[in-house]
């Protein structure tokens, strides 16, 4: 499969989403998944190592 081609498993929970009339496209909050990013902490570490990658 492609890079941008969605998964069939995605598809199909999307159509169960949408069928039951859940049509909220926000992705829901999920444990290990931040809230939030503190732009002035992410800066502060990056200040103090440049060599900080993200992935």
């Amino acid at each position: 499969m492609g890079e941008d081609i969605l998964s069939i498993r995605t598809a199909q929970h999307w159509f169960n989403r949408f069928k039951n009339d859940n049509l909220e496209l926000d992705d829901l909050p999920r444990p290990g998944k931040p809230l939030e990013v503190d732009m002035d902490l992410l800066k502060q570490l990056i200040e103090q190592d440049p060599r900080l990658t993200s992935r």
